[in-house]
């Protein structure tokens, strides 16, 4: 299960932020990550009492901050696929903004109530130029 990926998320309200910028082989490698993120929301944080999601992308971040329902984990899970979906149509330029990651992991650390900071990518780190 999504334990044996992400390990277990022991806390009640998290930030979690997810580079997607850095993909591994493509499309088909972008939607087993979908799957696994989406996997470890329905097991693990549907569980929690609140959740702040951050996606970053090429075109910057986005945020989906709630508090934790049934009909939100749902909500999120949907919204998950839509970043995947813009992922794949936006990766491919390396001339971005390489401080995206740490605005948001700064912009998830201002939240108050979270208890952790999860840092998730979906693939390889770029080498310096």
């Amino acid at each position: 299960g999504s334990r044996h990926v992400f390990g277990v998320v022991e806390e009640t309200s998290v930030g979690i932020v997810i580079d997607s910028m850095r993909y591994g082989d493509g499309k088909s490698f972008l939607k087993s990550f979908q799957h696994d993120l989406v996997h470890w929301i329905e097991e693990q944080i549907s569980a929690l009492g609140k959740v702040n999601l951050i996606w970053c992308g090429e075109n910057g971040f986005s945020e989906w901050r709630e508090s934790v329902s049934k009909p939100n984990v749902t909500s999120l899970c949907d919204w998950v696929e839509e970043r995947v979906q813009q992922s794949h149509v936006e990766n491919g330029s390396l001339s971005r903004d390489r401080t995206i990651v740490t605005d948001a992991v700064s912009r998830a650390g201002r939240d108050s109530g979270a208890q952790a900071i999860y840092l998730i990518t979906s693939g390889k780190f770029l080498q310096s130029e």
